[in-house]
C-alpha cells in the first residue's frame, strides 16, 4: 500500500526516478503493484520504458469498447474496474504489444461490428466476453441477429434487448439476459444464469423449460407461462404472475435463495413448490400477502427480508427459525411513499418477537406501528439493531448488552437514570422529536470502542446539564448533539479538546462564546448551528485539519476578524448569520500567502442583513 501511494505521488510530481527504479525489481512484483493502482493512472505509466510492457498488459487485460474515452484526472476518485478504448486504438495496441484482452465488454452493436471487421480475434480469443445489445426498430432486429449468429463469436454473458421473437440464438456459455425478447426454446445447453424480463411482448411457449445446468433464474413481467424449475437451481427471483410453478423433481431441494415480488398472492401456500434448504428469502411488493404462516416451513432460513408488504406479526413466536441471523423489514420507500398494500390489522402496542439466535434486526419506515415497551426484550445474541420510523408506548427503552450497532428514530424516546450505552457499542445513533434522558450519567461511561455517537432531538431534548468532565474514547470520530440546550458550563465539561473527534455537529443551546482552543486539532468537519453564539475566540488557525466549517443561524455582527486554516479548508457556510459588511471569516483568504487558495463560501440568505450589506 505504501508503494502504491508513493507511485501516485510520483506521477503527480513527475518523479521519473521512482519509475526507473521499478525496472530493477521482478516483473511479477511490478505486476502486483500495478494491479493495486487506479486504472485511470495506468496510461500515464506507459511513458516509463522499464515498466511499459507490464503496464500495457494490465491495461489490455480488461477493456470496455467505447466511442467515448473517459478518465479520472483525480486518481483518488477512480474506482474503475476496466478502461475504455475505441476499436481503432484497440487494434493499434494489439499490433504493438501482441496482447489480446481476456475480458471484453461491448454495449453497442455498431461497436461490435467495428471490432469484428478490424480485430475479430479480440472477440474469439476473449475468455470472458460481455455483449449488451439493443435494437430500436423492427428492421434492425433480423439483420443484427444474423450478424451476431454468423460471427460464430461465443459470449460468456449476453444481453438482448427488444429483439422480439428469436429462433436462433448466438452462442452463449454462462449468462443470458432477455428484455422484451423471447426464444423458441429456453433449453440453452450449459447455461448457468438466465434473466427474462417481458414487459411489452407475449411468450409463444406454453411453459418455461430450462436446462438442468441452470443455477440462477430471474423472471419479470406482468404474466408468464407455467414455470418448470430445473433440478440444480440455487437462486430464483419471480416478479410476475405465472400460470403455475412446478419442479421437475417435485421439490426445489437445491434452491438456497428465493426472491418473490408476487402482488397476487395472499398466502405462502400459493407459491406451489417446497424448498426445504432455503437460506435467503426476499419478499417485495406482495401487497395482498397477509398470511405468513407458510414461512414456518422454511426453518433453515438464515436471512429474511420483507419490503413493501404487511409486517409478519406473530411469525417469530415460539422460538422458531433457530438459524435466522438477519431480519430486515421496510414498509415504505425513503421518500415516505407507502406502497400499495392494506394494513391487515391495527399495529398498536405490538409485542415484538425475535428469533432465538438473531444478530441483525431492522425495521424501517413503519410509522403505523407502535411497539409496547413493557414487552420489549432484545435477545442477548443481537448485535445490529435498527428501529427507524416507528413509535413506542409510554415507558423507558432498555437495550441489550451485546449490541454493537444501534440506529433508532421515533417521535418520542425516554431513557431512565440507569441507562448506559452498551459496552460493545461502536455506532450509536438515536433520533427523536422529543428525546429525554433522566440524567447525563451515561456520558461518563462511554464504551472504549465507540466510533460514532449521535444524539439528535428534532424539537426538544433534555438530559440535564453536565456536572463533570467527559472522558472521550480515542476511537470516537463522529459526535452529533442536537437541541439538548446545554449551557456554557456543560460545553466546558465536554472537554472536546481532549478528544480525537474528526466531525463535531452541535446544534442548539445558549453558549454566547465559543473558544476554538476548546476544540480538538483532529476535527475535519465543524458544524455550529443555532447555538446562541455571539463571539468566536481563540485560534482557529491551529485547527490545521479543518476541511468544512458551518456556522449558521448565528449573530456575529460584532465579531472580530478570525484567522482560519485556509490551506486545509474547502468550505465555509455562513448562511442565516448576522455579520458585519466585511465578514471576519474572509480576512485570512485575502492574505497574500493565500491568494491562490480555492475556497467555497456559502453566504446567501443572511439573517437580518440589509440589502446594502448583502
Amino acid at each position: 500500500m505504501a508503494t502504491t501511494i508513493n507511485l501516485m505521488t510520483a506521477i503527480a510530481n513527475t518523479d521519473i526516478d521512482v519509475f526507473v527504479g521499478l525496472g530493477k525489481i521482478p516483473s511479477d512484483v511490478i505486476r502486483t503493484i500495478v494491479d493495486y493502482l487506479p486504472k485511470c493512472m495506468l496510461p500515464e505509466l506507459l511513458y516509463f520504458p522499464p515498466i511499459r510492457e507490464v503496464v500495457a498488459s494490465a491495461i489490455l487485460s480488461k477493456m470496455l469498447i467505447s466511442n467515448v474515452l473517459q478518465r479520472n484526472t483525480d486518481y483518488s476518485e477512480c474506482n474503475c474496474d476496466l478502461l475504455d478504448i475505441t476499436p481503432k486504438k484497440l487494434k493499434r495496441a494489439i499490433d504493438q504489444w501482441n496482447i489480446f484482452p481476456k475480458f471484453v465488454v461491448i454495449k453497442d452493436f455498431n461497436l461490435f461490428k467495428a471490432v469484428l471487421d478490424l480485430s475479430p480475434q479480440v472477440l474469439h480469443n476473449a475468455i470472458n466476453l460481455y455483449g449488451v445489445f439493443c435494437v430500436k426498430s423492427d428492421a434492425d432486429r433480423q439483420k443484427s441477429l444474423e450478424i451476431l449468429v454468423n460471427s460464430n463469436v461465443k459470449f460468456s454473458h449476453l444481453a438482448l434487448m427488444n429483439f422480439g421473437h428469436v429462433t436462433t440464438l448466438p452462442a452463449v456459455t454462462t449468462s443470458l439476459t432477455l428484455g422484451d425478447t423471447t426464444l423458441a426454446s429456453y433449453m440453452v445447453d450449459g447455461l448457468k444464469r438466465l434473466h427474462v424480463s417481458q414487459g411489452f411482448i407475449e411468450e409463444r411457449v406454453t411453459s418455461y423449460n430450462f436446462p438442468s445446468s441452470l443455477e440462477d433464474l430471474e423472471i419479470e413481467g406482468p404474466r408468464s407461462p407455467k414455470v418448470i424449475l430445473p433440478p440444480n437451481l440455487r437462486k430464483l427471483r419471480l416478479a410476475t404472475i405465472p400460470d403455475s410453478i412446478e419442479s421437475m423433481t417435485g421439490q426445489a431441494a437445491k434452491i438456497e435463495e428465493l426472491s418473490l415480488a408476487l402482488p397476487h398472492i395472499e398466502s405462502f401456500d400459493e407459491i406451489g413448490f417446497v424448498s426445504p434448504n432455503l437460506k435467503i428469502l426476499n419478499i417485495e411488493y406482495c401487497g395482498k400477502l397477509t398470511n405468513y404462516d407458510g414461512l414456518k416451513k422454511f426453518q433453515n432460513l438464515k436471512e429474511l427480508s420483507i419490503k413493501y408488504c404487511n409486517y409478519p406479526i406473530g411469525v417469530f413466536a415460539g422460538n422458531l427459525f433457530p438459524n435466522l441471523k438477519k431480519f430486515y423489514y421496510q414498509a415504505k420507500d425513503i421518500d415516505d411513499t407507502l406502497e400499495d398494500f392494506e394494513l391487515s390489522e391495527y399495529f398498536d402496542n405490538v409485542t415484538l418477537k425475535f428469533p432465538p439466535n438473531i444478530k441483525h434486526f431492522s425495521i424501517k419506515f413503519a410509522n403505523f406501528m407502535t411497539v409496547d415497551l413493557n414487552t420489549l426484550f432484545f435477545p442477548h445474541t443481537l448485535k445490529h439493531l435498527e428501529l427507524w420510523g416507528l413509535s413506542f408506548s409510554d415507558g423507558y427503552l432498555h437495550l441489550s448488552e451485546n449490541l454493537e450497532y444501534v440506529r433508532i428514530r421515533s417521535p418520542e424516546l425516554e431513557f431512565d437514570d440507569n441507562f448506559r450505552i452498551p459496552q460493545k457499542m461502536k455506532y450509536f445513533q438515536v433520533t427523536a422529536n422529543y428525546f429525554y434522558f433522566e440524567t447525563s450519567d451515561f456520558m461518563y461511561h462511554l464504551p472504549d470502542g465507540l466510533e460514532h455517537l449521535q444524539l439528535v432531538s428534532r424539537k426538544d431534548g433534555d438530559m440535564g446539564q453536565l456536572y463533570n468532565k467527559v472522558q472521550w474514547p480515542k476511537s470516537l470520530k463522529i459526535f452529533r448533539l442536537h437541541y439538548f440546550s446545554f449551557n456554557p458550563r456543560s460545553l466546558a465539561f465536554l472537554k472536546l479538546s481532549k478528544s480525537c473527534l474528526e466531525e463535531i455537529d452541535i446544534r442548539g443551546g445558549h453558549y454566547k462564546r465559543l473558544n476554538a482552543d476548546s476544540l480538538p486539532k483532529s476535527v475535519r468537519v465543524l458544524i455550529l448551528k443555532k447555538m446562541g453564539i455571539q463571539e468566536l475566540c481563540g485560534s482557529f488557525e491551529r485547527l490545521n485539519n479543518l476541511n468544512k466549517l458551518l456556522v449558521t443561524h448565528t449573530n456575529l455582527r460584532n465579531q472580530a476578524p478570525i484567522k482560519l486554516p485556509v490551506s486545509s479548508l474547502s468550505l465555509i457556510d455562513l448562511r442565516y448569520c448576522k455579520l458585519d459588511t466585511k465578514s471576519p471569516f474572509v480576512v485570512s483568504i485575502r492574505q497574500e500567502k493565500n491568494k491562490n487558495t480555492c475556497l467555497k463560501v456559502k453566504e446567501s440568505d443572511f439573517w437580518g442583513m440589509s440589502d446594502m450589506e448583502m
